[in-house]
């Protein structure tokens, strides 16, 4: 009976403790009452909810993002505290590399067994490009093809930057895009970084003008050395805005956080603004995801589109003849034929419409936007922009010069029968080639011309027998059949086969509106020396001898590259260029004057490049007026060389990267400068000037052209004679002669063949036997020896004195002080060297005196028939540019 109780007693207890499992868990609070010391005990039950909170409720995740699903998750229980690691979470079938929405389900139960829920909706974008930053992700374009920046913005003209992602670029591909479409690259008002091969950020330019670098610290943008974004004092300023001078290392990235017009807080900036705040990001690591590549620029490079306007801008006469395709070209890497298709847009109003033309009409006044665009691949194509404007205004005529002499020219015309003389650009006459007619210029004269207008073929057809003067046949040969084509009466093809050298020209002296007038001239001034009636139109060829070669002979014109040569080498320049601001991207040398360089030239207004700083990394060379030679600055190798010191030193006068720091310029003398960079791959100065393998990196400081003291030749130098160590300005061939006391500034230095051609009945005031009466007259042969000298300043009682070979101490002459030139025969390819008083002032004359016939200068000595110098025979240099 005993163990029956004690077992019921068992079967008791563990029902009260099963039935107080099942209840709500409760709470005892006791209070004691003290004045009466009764204790209370009371018990509450727990019903309260844990708080579930999801934040955010909705996420959305880029294709294959990571997401940790507890983001923003976190559960509280009013009794058992912070219960978030009891939440249970439902991801159903959730994937991040599988588009689309998905609802995730978050549950937590209290001690009591209080339950909450709570949802979060997830959605898994398409597969898309993105960039990943501290673990936050932004659509992404990698190396896009960015549209033109002219006329951006506004329909139908895209912005060239998509302002809806970040755009990412590799170094090669930004390098290209710099160099060949620097047009596209402006990022104003926009956060950019640069990163390394590892990917981390080395280098940061947020949009207010603060630049953030491990190698330099923090520093405040500015127009004049480096970049611009878009400052108050320099908005715009800068091209390529914060994109300027950035130095991307090798295999590294360049990331333009674009603004997208309205600083809104979920734009491009934005996402980068987190990294700028006083570089925030240097050593961050960037990941590029799903990197969807549009230009693959490691196999294949954007086709290159050039147009002749650097600022993409043409601007022409109404009436006047336009060709849309002259100076357009383009190539590309992989092909050698590319196709170039149009769009032409006109300004209506203010909006640009389409227009399905193919070509521009110069009959009225206009303003057309003209797209040129090149495939890229099956999907892509890169294009130009070029604003063609059409003005009301009188056309210009443009000239063709040949010594005095000058024709008008049509620039590129669409017939050969148009007026005038006619001058073609390569690109135009070879792009034209399949249309232009075969028998073009037949019964004329056709010339090829170099860059520099140097003449380099002659195709002369103008009556039987037609002949082709080239550089292997500089006199003229029979045309060949098979270059030339047919030449069978009014069937002559002298158009065929036509080679134009790179940037050179042709020029046509045809035969329009039924006139001889320009094919006569042209076989007056370049292939014969007789002359003929140009109103007959029987062939030349049957009255005239063709006696002359066009070979070598050069035209001048607005067309032609300007050039000087040295040491042989033919170096094209800009001369006092209005581009100094950003000589960098002049193609060819810069050559100044002192005046030029020293007034016009303000190094504080230098684009991209510190004040100072001008040519740093490139060849400075100091000349005098004459040309020579005074001083070379190589930056490349931080070398100078002078007369001093012509092996090369290293510099005193200025430090590296600071070439034009003290430079000290003769009086009317020159710079001539270029920037050694692989842009234009010019290294012809380098060549010339310093080291004949044109490279800085071989010639590694040192030269092997022994440059200083030599002469460089070009229009724009003093013609000049050298004697005895004594240089002289002289002027050639003056047509000023008949007044040549007064009119000529300087000695007067005349070739044979103009000596040979002055009329003595033009002399003003003198007559035609006394032609530089009073004056010394030193005759050179073709080689500059001294052969004769004529003094008429000796005053050996009343008369001159004649030096000769027979008689180098001097014979008395009683003709040479009133009539010096009298039975004078100049040699053979020779000169007159003429030194008189010039409106009185006997300088000229004394200074000729002086270094030809006595040291003294002293013409009115006692010993008047004896020279101290014996400059017969002896030779003088003649350097005439």
């Amino acid at each position: 009976m005993k163990k029956i109780l004690s077992l019921l007693c068992i079967l008791i207890a563990v029902a009260v403790l099963f039935s107080c499992t099942n209840k709500k868990k409760s709470s005892t609070t006791t209070t004691t009452t003290a004045s009466s010391g009764t204790t209370t005990t009371a018990t509450s039950q727990d019903n309260i909810k844990p708080i579930l909170e999801v934040i955010p409720k909705e996420v959305t995740l880029a294709y294959g993002q990571e997401y940790d699903l507890m983001t923003g998750v976190s559960a509280l229980d009013n009794v058992d505290g912070n219960i978030t690691s009891k939440i249970e979470v439902d991801k159903g079938d959730f994937s991040n590399t599988k588009p689309g929405q998905y609802i995730i389900t978050y549950k937590v139960k209290d001690n009591a067994g209080n339950e909450a829920t709570a949802t979060r909706t997830i959605t898994v974008l398409e597969r898309t490009s993105v960039i990943i930053i501290d673990g936050k992700s932004y659509a992404m374009v990698y190396n896009p093809i960015l549209n033109p920046k002219l006329a951006m913005g506004s329909d139908p003209f895209p912005w060239h930057f998509d302002l809806t992602k970040v755009s990412v670029f590799s170094k090669d591909y930004f390098d290209f895009l710099y160099e060949h479409y620097y047009d596209r690259l402006f990022a104003g008002w926009s956060n950019i970084a640069v990163t390394d091969a590892d990917n981390k950020i080395v280098l940061l330019r947020d949009a207010m003008c603060n630049e953030y670098s491990e190698e330099v610290g923090s520093q405040v943008c500015t127009i004049n050395n480096n970049w611009s974004n878009g400052s108050v004092t320099n908005e715009y300023q800068s091209k390529y805005g914060g994109l300027a001078n950035l130095n991307v290392p090798e295999n590294g990235h360049v990331i333009v956080f674009i603004n997208d017009g309205v600083n809104a807080p979920t734009s491009p900036r934005a996402f980068g603004d987190p990294l700028m705040a006083g570089g925030a990001g240097l050593g961050k690591e960037v990941k590029f995801q799903d990197t969807e590549v549009i230009v693959d620029f490691e196999n294949n490079q954007l086709p290159i589109i050039t147009v002749p306007e650097p600022d993409r801008i043409k601007k022409i006469k109404v009436g006047e003849t336009f060709d849309l395709m002259a100076g357009v070209s383009v190539t590309d890497n992989e092909t050698e034929e590319v196709t170039l298709t149009t769009k032409i847009y006109k300004l209506n109003g203010t909006q640009y419409e389409l227009t399905d033309l193919t070509d521009i009409s110069t009959e009225e006044a206009g303003t057309y936007m003209v797209e040129y665009y090149a495939p890229y691949d099956e999907t892509h194509q890169i294009y130009v922009r070029r604003q063609i404007v059409v003005e009301e205004g009188e056309v210009e005529t443009k000239y063709l010069y040949l010594g005095e002499d000058k024709v008008p020219v049509t620039v590129n015309p669409l017939s050969w029968t148009e007026p005038n003389v006619h001058i073609y650009t390569k690109e135009f006459w070879d792009a034209n080639a399949q249309t232009r007619s075969k028998n073009s210029y037949q019964w004329a004269v056709l010339v090829v011309t170099d860059k520099y207008g140097f003449i380099v073929e002659v195709r002369a057809s103008w009556g039987q027998p037609f002949s082709h003067y080239t550089q292997e046949h500089p006199n003229g040969t029979t045309p060949d059949t098979n270059v030339w084509g047919k030449m069978e009466g009014w069937n002559i093809e002298v158009t065929t086969n036509l080679n134009v050298p790179e940037g050179g020209f042709v020029i046509g002296f045809g035969h329009a509106s039924n006139t001889n007038q320009w094919r006569a001239w042209a076989y007056k001034k370049l292939l014969t020396t007789q002359d003929f009636e140009e109103v007959d139109s029987a062939d030349p060829q049957a009255k005239v001898t063709l006696n002359k070669s066009p070979i070598g002979v050069r035209f001048e014109g607005e067309w032609f590259t300007d050039f000087i040569t040295f040491n042989g080498i033919i170096i094209p320049i800009e001369f006092n260029t209005s581009r100094w601001r950003e000589y960098y991207n002049v193609k060819d040398p810069q050559l100044y004057t002192k005046e030029f360089f020293e007034t016009e030239i303000d190094q504080s207004q230098l684009i991209y490049i510190t004040e100072g700083n001008m040519y740093q990394n490139g060849i400075v060379i100091v000349l005098d007026k004459y040309g020579k030679v005074v001083e070379i600055r190589d930056d490349t190798n931080f070398k100078e060389f002078t007369a001093n010191n012509p092996d090369g030193i290293e510099p005193t006068a200025w430090v590296k990267g600071k070439p034009t720091q003290n430079l000290e310029i003769p009086d009317d003398g020159f710079v001539l400068a270029y920037w050694i960079s692989s842009v234009y791959g010019s290294y012809d100065i380098y060549r010339a000037f310093v080291h004949d393998s044109g490279s800085p990196d071989t010639a590694n400081g040192s030269s092997n052209v022994e440059a200083i003291g030599k002469f460089a030749s070009g229009e724009w130098f003093a013609d000049s004679i050298i004697f005895n160590g004594t240089q002289i300005e002289v002027t050639v061939d003056s047509p000023n002669y008949p007044k040549y006391y007064s009119d000529i500034p300087n000695t007067a230095l005349y070739t044979k063949a103009f000596w040979d051609s002055i009329d003595r009945n033009s002399l003003v005031n003198i007559g035609p036997n006394n032609f530089y009466q009073y004056s010394l007259l030193i005759i050179l042969d073709a080689d500059g020896k001294v052969v004769e000298i004529r003094d008429g300043l000796a005053d050996a009682g009343g008369y001159g004195v004649h030096y000769t070979q027979e008689d180098q101490d001097g014979a008395v002459a009683s003709f040479l002080r009133t009539e010096p030139t009298k039975d004078l025969v100049v040699p053979d390819g020779g000169y007159v060297l003429a030194f008189t008083a010039i409106n009185g002032n006997t300088e000229v004359r004394k200074l000729g005196y002086q270094i030809f016939v006595h040291t003294s200068g002293n013409h009115s000595r006692d010993d008047k028939l004896v020279t101290d110098i014996y400059a017969v025979g002896k030779t003088v240099e003649i350097i005439i540019n």
